[in-house]
């Protein structure tokens, strides 16, 4: 396990906070209505694909084993896992 942190690492943790930025997004009247709903939570799911496989390719590839990226991985791989499952409900809405 590699115990240098570096600057990537920090950015991949950072970059768990994302997807909570949708609360402050559904705040306004715009978001929850219809057509820019659908879209904002399409968008996050697909940045929230994004920063996994930004994860798992500097936890594997790179072989950033340290603590921040350690625990970047689980928890991106949760939102993932939770994103995906989102759009696989979505998509009988997207064909109609």
């Amino acid at each position: 396990m590699n115990k240098n942190i570096t600057p990537l690492s920090v950015i991949n943790f950072i970059l768990i906070f994302m997807p909570w930025t949708i609360l402050l997004i559904r705040q306004n009247s715009w978001a929850l209505e219809s057509p820019a709903a659908e879209i904002t939570i399409a968008a996050y799911s697909v940045f929230i694909i994004a920063i996994f496989i930004f994860s798992l390719i500097l936890y594997t590839k790179k072989k950033q084993r340290d603590v921040l990226s350690s625990i970047a991985i689980i928890v991106n791989s949760l939102y993932a896992a939770g994103a995906i499952g989102i759009i696989c409900m979505s998509i009988p809405n997207w064909i109609k």
